[in-house]
């Protein structure tokens, strides 16, 4: 079933300095849809008692560029002009989505979902106090 699907970073399973191989095979869950499983999610972390969550986020005309070039999520244009860049995502919150952002600086603006904004200036201020 898809709630015991549990993603694991292999490149960082190691045991005595070696990765270990071992005799056991592995049976495949056919039935499990990974393309569908990671479908409205940013990384490796779904939770699945969150619900999909309409996000628009705003882009200075720089950060817009980037975004573009290589962007991290299915999206949709809402307005694009020489003021930046408009979009809306299907998405579940969580925290690699918050990295993510605040590692766009002032490049990027949440307009909406409440939480994430909330969660998302919580990060940065917390970020922040460390210099003051």
């Amino acid at each position: 079933s898809v709630e015991s699907v549990t993603p694991f970073a292999l490149e960082r399973i190691i045991q005595n300095g070696k990765f270990q191989v071992l005799d056991t095979q592995f049976n495949p869950n056919l039935e499990f849809d990974i393309n569908n499983y990671f479908k409205n999610t940013f990384g490796m972390t779904v939770y699945q008692k969150e619900s999909v969550e309409e996000i628009i986020l705003s882009f200075t005309p720089l950060q817009a560029k980037y975004f573009k070039s290589k962007p991290f999520h299915e999206y949709e244009i809402i307005n694009e002009n020489d003021k930046g860049l408009l979009i809306k995502m299907n998405l579940i919150p969580n925290y690699e989505l918050i990295r993510k952002l605040a590692g766009m600086g002032n490049g990027v603006k949440v307009i909406k979902h409440q939480s994430l904004e909330k969660k998302l200036t919580d990060y940065l201020s917390s970020a922040l106090k460390q210099y003051q």
